[in-house]
């Protein structure tokens, strides 16, 4: 698995960007992050991501960009 440590754009945001296979239009996107006390030793439970943007209905695109801001997190977040 490669491992990928963005930085910030300069206001502050995160560019995430995926490719889809089959593009068509969504209800939403939806971005999650493991909260500051998880631990990558044990499974992840339900109640450990939290919400961080919700994009809202969208068109359907091969490539989706989200702009988003995250927490800061240590350790091995999630997303």
């Amino acid at each position: 698995m490669a491992r990928h440590h963005p930085a910030p754009r300069s206001d502050g945001k995160y560019l995430l960007k995926w490719h889809s296979t089959a593009p068509h239009a969504t209800v939403y996107h939806r971005v999650y992050i493991t909260k500051a006390s998880y631990d990558p030793s044990r499974p992840l439970g339900w109640d450990e991501p939290e919400l961080v943007h919700d994009s809202g209905r969208g068109a359907a695109e091969a490539t989706t960009a989200l702009r988003t801001s995250l927490p800061e997190r240590t350790g091995r977040p999630m997303i």
